[in-house]
């Protein structure tokens, strides 16, 4: 029996009413449980990551956005891999919405525009500033006392990590940093609003008249 056979068998056993694959990601893939709930299994995510942004996922549904949001109900680890137990959010992906006509793509770009203009009246509170980056357990505010400052750092440490890759690929790459992190040192701190970092047409969903419904991932 391989992992995902037994993850799959785990679902089942906590009550699972009709498995069905939804898709994957970078991070994981998704199965319809059946009951209004979604499964993830993680690739790498560990238990603890998991909630943690179960807190973030807290944080962000107390925020009052017009639309919904993730919420993870339960966290297990089975054979290795830590499986999530989410509710299952109504509508359909906005990239879905466009290619099947039923949205134009001005109306997609105005539906965007009202995801990223709602997400700018949050404010980040410890959950948020506890999340790591992507491919990353360190949140980018450790020792940060500003917005500039923790862009900066988190720079650095990718530069550390893939510095010797991007100076092959990128021209005149220690330039660029240099000038980069000049800009970002005169950025003026302002109110820490929740910044998704992938609000794209497969993250958005909408219902049958094109309003958005949810936000995913």
């Amino acid at each position: 029996m391989t992992t995902r056979d037994r993850v799959l068998a785990h679902v089942r056993e906590r009550g699972a009413l009709d498995v069905e694959p939804l898709g994957a990601g970078m991070e994981g893939e998704v199965f319809r449980l059946g009951g209004g709930l979604v499964g993830t299994v993680w690739f790498d995510r560990s238990a603890e990551g998991c909630r943690r942004l179960g807190d973030l996922y807290r944080e962000v549904a107390a925020a009052g956005l017009p639309f919904a949001t993730p919420e993870i109900l339960d966290v297990a680890e089975v054979d290795g891999s830590v499986v999530t137990t989410e509710r299952l959010l109504s509508g359909i992906p906005l990239r879905t919405a466009v290619e099947t006509g039923a949205l134009s793509v001005p109306a997609a770009l105005e539906a965007t525009a009202e995801v990223v203009t709602a997400l700018g009246t949050t404010t980040a509170g410890p959950a948020a500033r506890a999340m790591g980056l992507f491919g990353s357990t360190a949140s980018p505010w450790a020792g940060a006392e500003s917005w500039p400052a923790a862009p900066a750092a988190t720079i650095g440490d990718r530069i550390a990590l893939h510095g010797r890759v991007l100076r092959s690929a990128v021209h005149d790459f220690d330039t660029l940093v240099t000038t980069l992190l000049a800009r970002i040192a005169d950025l003026r701190p302002g109110r820490d609003a929740i910044v998704h970092g992938d609000v794209c047409p497969e993250n958005v969903l909408v219902d049958d008249a094109g309003r958005v419904v949810g936000l995913v991932d």
